[in-house]
């Protein structure tokens, strides 16, 4: 009996550590398409895309590559690890074409430095609440 009540005592203790990892994109209200397909946002946050449709300037935003939200976004988008997704930046950095990512502390952050940057774009680990700020559906859906 005791070899039974062990496992499943085990996996649910740690169910309870287990995080929703649902991405929501953000975007600028004046620049930022309201939808883009999930390639599309892998594009835009790899720097293949230096300009939006309209000509603005496409500035990135990320919560820290150390915080539960970057790690989320270096998994899912990126389908990398943080030190990956570090060294692939510092490569497109140097060529020029693009501005690497800003990165900050928090989703709150990352909300109020998009709301502030016409042509900005960020990925955040809740529901975006900032003003002048919209979700980008991406494939038709608020998160991914």
């Amino acid at each position: 009996m005791k070899k039974i009540i062990f496992p499943f005592l085990l996996l649910i203790s740690l169910s309870g550590f287990s995080q929703d990892n649902n991405l929501t994109v953000i975007g600028n209200k004046n620049a930022v398409p309201a939808q883009l397909t999930y390639s599309e946002l892998q594009g835009i946050f790899l720097g293949n895309k230096p300009q939006w449709s309209n000509g603005g300037k496409v500035i990135i935003a990320m919560m820290k590559l150390n915080t539960p939200g970057g790690k989320a976004t270096c998994d899912k988008l990126f389908r990398m690890t943080p030190d990956q997704v570090t060294k692939h930046w510092l490569g497109v950095s140097i060529k020029g074409t693009i501005d690497a990512p800003v990165f900050l502390n928090s989703a709150a952050e990352v909300q109020s430095f998009v709301s502030a940057n016409s042509g900005a774009i960020g990925i955040i680990n809740e529901v975006a609440s900032a003003a002048n700020t919209k979700t980008v559906l991406i494939d038709g859906k608020k998160t991914f």
